[in-house]
């Protein structure tokens, strides 16, 4: 019968609030074929670690709670597709593929137990964890632009990600037993969506401000090395981040 529980160790980081920033390009031609890209990054100013350990049985045996202090996100996308129905009012709907890049780095501070209670805490400007996950990710969807009048539209695309690659860094600075940092390597693949939707208003003639929503969600499962020794499962390893989007947009 094994020690230890199955998963031994979930560490959840939860409410990750963001701003980014990105820039959106893209050319269409007449014949229906397109090619469409954005590049990001942004600082990740607030959220919460939640790690917790279990023997078998899942038995709690530690719950630790820590600050996210510090943190950012890079991404990229780069498309190309095919209009196959296009009205002449403007409207059209389309298929496209294409690849995905998401880096999000975490700095979590300071420690407060949960289990056992009143086991002392770390203050909150010591640094207890980095978390650094990079996806690379194929994608392929649908992608639709609604003319609703002359001024307004509204764009959507959803894509699946049939195939993604995760790498994370785990550095745990306050375990020297574990080695250098960092000194908890995951590797998985595993599959995902990615939706976009936005409502737009011409203000000049080719300019548009837009309101839309976005929604990613990628996960994977894969090995874990500790301090470089064997490989040990990777139940699930997941990253989401969903939010509003504000956008201006020229075109010539």
């Amino acid at each position: 019968m094994p020690f230890f529980g199955n998963p031994t160790s979930v560490l959840v980081y939860d409410h990750l609030y963001a701003h980014s920033v990105e820039a959106y390009a893209a050319k269409r031609w007449r014949q229906g074929l397109f090619v469409a890209g954005n590049i990001g990054g942004g600082n990740i100013y607030s959220g919460a670690l939640n790690d917790s350990d279990y023997f078998a049985g899942q038995t709690k045996f530690s719950e630790t709670t820590s600050s996210i202090t510090d943190g950012d996100l890079a991404y990229l996308t780069a498309d190309g597709g095919y209009n196959f129905l296009q009205s002449a009012g403007g409207s059209t709907l389309g298929a496209f593929g294409g690849f995905h890049y998401w880096n999000e780095r975490l700095v979590a501070s300071g420690l407060s137990s949960i289990v056992p209670a009143g086991d002392p805490g770390i203050p909150n400007n010591v640094r207890v964890i980095t978390n650094n996950v990079k996806w690379h990710s194929l994608r392929a969807g649908l992608n639709a632009r609604a003319q609703v009048t002359d001024k307004a539209l509204v764009t959507a695309s959803f894509a699946v990600v049939p195939r993604t690659w995760m790498k994370n860094d785990d550095s745990h600075h306050l375990r020297g037993d574990l080695g250098r940092t960092p000194n908890i390597t995951m590797d998985g693949t595993g599959h995902g969506v990615q939706l976009d939707a936005e409502a737009r208003y011409a203000v000049y003639k080719r300019a548009e401000l837009g309101l839309g929503l976005r929604y990613w969600r990628l996960r994977a499962s894969g090995d874990i090395h500790f301090a470089g020794g064997s490989a040990l499962p990777l139940n699930e390893f997941e990253s989401k981040r969903y939010g509003v989007t504000l956008s201006f947009t020229s075109r010539w």
